[in-house]
């Protein structure tokens, strides 16, 4: 029996194909191991604090009018209001998220913030996420004391605006967010450690205070709080690491800046900086 001769040319583009196959099949492999699945976006956040109904406003007091005038040049502009949970979805899941995309962030968790902005915002449906700090939610004097300050919203105003699915309530700590003229010079600077606080000390005070904060707000909205925004954008690495380990995945600073997002990198959601509704002609 005469033995069937092999194509030299055919074997050649088997291999060849069998090689590549293996080639995209690793490939895979390394970047579903890996992660960073390459794309970016690029991400603007907008702070602002408590509205007044008056004029003369400042950095931390907005009039209303501002507020809405702001919301219109986003629509105008074709730029779209999206939430942390659509910034965790697109770098963990490589969800979509919109062109021209914007993250409108309120500090501290004004009464203003349901009664002025939360309407504003249902009126164009946006997506906006406030940071509220435990210890002041629905106070209207600080902490213990008889001090007069901002009102700000209570857990059931906070629960109301939630269920409508443009709101999340996040966290702005319990009560790391001092004030030295109320709480006293020795008072905690932000989130920061105090002088002579060792570092085993420090973390387990973070812990605690974000533990606190989280269980309240879950419990009052029924959402998952996994950002904070550090209390005057102060912050070290070791709070990072503490709040890592605790399950924060996005956190906000007050400088100034454009955020980019990186598919597959959870680094780059830490840190985000702010912009200014000004800013965003500039590109």
């Amino acid at each position: 029996m005469t033995a069937k001769r092999r194509c030299p040319r055919r074997t050649a583009v088997i291999a060849a194909a069998a090689v590549a196959v293996c080639a995209l099949a690793l490939a895979g492999f390394l970047l579903g191991l890996f992660g960073g699945r390459g794309g970016t976006h690029e991400l603007r956040v907008l702070l602002y604090h408590n509205i007044i109904s008056g004029e003369g406003g400042d950095e931390n007091n907005t009039p209303l009018a501002d507020f809405k005038r702001d919301m219109q040049t986003l629509s105008e502009g074709g730029y779209h209001p999206v939430s942390v949970a659509d910034l965790e979805a697109y770098v963990g899941q490589g969800a979509e998220l919109p062109e021209n995309a914007v993250l409108i962030r309120f500090d501290d968790g004004y009464l203003s913030n349901y009664e002025l902005a939360y309407p504003v915002l249902k009126e164009y449906g946006y997506k906006a996420v406030i940071f509220a700090i435990g210890v002041s939610v629905g106070h209207t004097t600080y902490k213990d004391t008889q001090t007069p300050i901002i009102p700000h919203f209570t857990y059931e105003q906070a629960r109301e605006m939630t269920e409508s699915g443009l709101i999340e309530v996040q966290s702005h700590t319990y009560d790391m967010h001092q004030v030295k003229p109320l709480d006293g010079e020795n008072c905690r600077q932000g989130i920061l450690p105090m002088d002579g606080e060792s570092d085993a000390d420090y973390a387990e005070t973070l812990r605690a205070d974000f533990a606190h904060s989280r269980a309240e707000l879950e419990s009052a909205t029924g959402q998952a709080v996994t950002a904070l925004a550090y209390p005057y954008g102060l912050h070290g690495e070791l709070t990072e690491d503490v709040l890592k380990q605790a399950g924060v995945t996005v956190t906000f600073i007050i400088e100034k800046g454009v955020n980019t997002l990186t598919e597959g990198v959870p680094q780059s959601l830490y840190n985000l900086k702010v912009s200014t509704v000004g800013s965003l002609a500039q590109g």
